[in-house]
């Protein structure tokens, strides 16, 4: 596979002038499209997966602080708050959005580890705190499921919450940290105030970055996977602020932590190296001079991409993504879609898009360009 993460000038200025079209202020652009430059095993992963304008974000969207990012970016835009409140209300695609736009605008997760916990969790969104364990697992780097009989860390009273000021809502625990601007996150089962290990918490803050924010996670969930989480006579929540306060005056007397030290374990997954059975180059996506995408080329006949096509379909990952392609709205006016598209040389689809990321905007384009190839297949 052929993968690179340097930039010529010409495409590094479309992509600061990409960012400043999203809101991004100019060094914020700059800094990013230099980051994601610097060579390093981190970028690598990153140029392998994402496109440049897609690194670029997530790296901001992980560096920059709530009240310094763009309009459309931060949490409190959260165009699903006004008709969903938790992960176990409204349907499954609203329960699904709202889980993934609480986890990155709150939580402070990269979109593409959400998305690909969300793809590969047999619970779905039905259960968010199993879902937020197993994301606290992959920031700890580990890939063993979770224990049918997980060790107990204690549980949560409702008047020690109520004595830091937190709030308590069916299945979830939110209290603010009183000397730090941080507020602690607690997902539990409806049924019960019980926690088990790893715990499903995040932590939220309006002026830390969410790389510092998950540095901070890091440090609890390993002290409770080493069981040294709280002291003697500490409950879970007491033991939980104390380690914050803790890491954000070290931080706060030293410096941030590495950016790539922290995310480490969750970097997007490189692809398998390429070979007989999948021809072709994955590289890094150019820019024109116009800031317009070049064409890549395709070595592959027509029954080898269908081929490759028909291989991938059968694979349990994208029939676990079909599944929940099937329930979207677009998928069952398809027929509509297609019938239009036979009749007519042009097609405008106008719809309901809400406040979509860049990469579900993409997302949407391509699944039509799929179904297109299909069709005419």
């Amino acid at each position: 596979m052929a993968s690179t993460t340097s930039l010529d000038e010409s495409t590094t200025k479309a992509l600061v002038k990409q960012l400043q079209i999203l809101g991004f202020k100019p060094d914020q652009s700059q800094k990013a499209v230099a980051f994601i430059s610097e060579p390093s095993s981190f970028t690598t992963n990153f140029a392998a997966t994402l496109t440049p304008l897609e690194a670029s974000i997530e790296y901001l969207l992980l560096h920059t602080p709530e009240v310094d990012l763009p309009e459309r970016f931060m949490p409190a835009n959260n165009s699903s708050n006004s008709f969903i409140t938790d992960a176990r209300s409204g349907t499954d695609n609203l329960r699904r959005r709202w889980f993934e736009e609480s986890m990155v605008k709150e939580g402070g997760w990269p979109l593409y580890i959400v998305e690909e916990e969300l793809t590969t969790a047999p619970s779905g969104v039905d259960h968010p705190e199993t879902l937020v364990s197993e994301l606290g697992k992959r920031l700890l780097g580990k890939t063993e499921p979770l224990q049918e009989e997980a060790p107990t860390l204690g549980d949560v009273d409702p008047m020690e919450v109520d004595a830091y000021g937190g709030t308590i809502s069916p299945g979830r625990i939110a209290i603010p940290l009183p000397i730090s601007p941080f507020t602690l996150h607690i997902f539990t089962p409806d049924d019960t105030s019980v926690l088990v290990s790893p715990p499903a918490i995040h932590i939220s803050s309006p002026s830390v970055p969410a790389y510092v924010r998950l540095h901070i996670l890091s440090s609890i969930l390993q002290a409770a996977d080493e069981g040294r989480l709280a002291e003697d006579g500490e409950s879970f929540v007491g033991a939980c602020l104390r380690i914050i306060e803790e890491e954000w005056v070290d931080i706060e007397d030293n410096g941030p932590p590495d950016i790539s030290q922290v995310l480490k374990h969750i970097t997007p997954n490189k692809p398998q190296d390429t070979d007989e059975e999948n021809p072709g180059e994955v590289s890094l996506v150019k820019f024109g001079k116009r800031g317009q995408r070049s064409h890549r080329t395709d070595g592959r006949t027509d029954e080898q991409v269908r081929t490759d096509f028909q291989r991938l379909c059968a694979s349990e990952r994208y029939q676990a993504m079909f599944a929940a392609r099937k329930r979207l709205p677009a998928f069952s006016a398809r027929g509509v879609f297609l019938s239009a598209l036979e009749k007519s040389r042009v097609v405008i689809v106008v719809g309901e898009t809400g406040n979509l990321s860049l990469r579900s905007t993409t997302k949407i384009f391509n699944e039509i360009g799929r179904i297109w190839k299909d069709h005419s297949t």
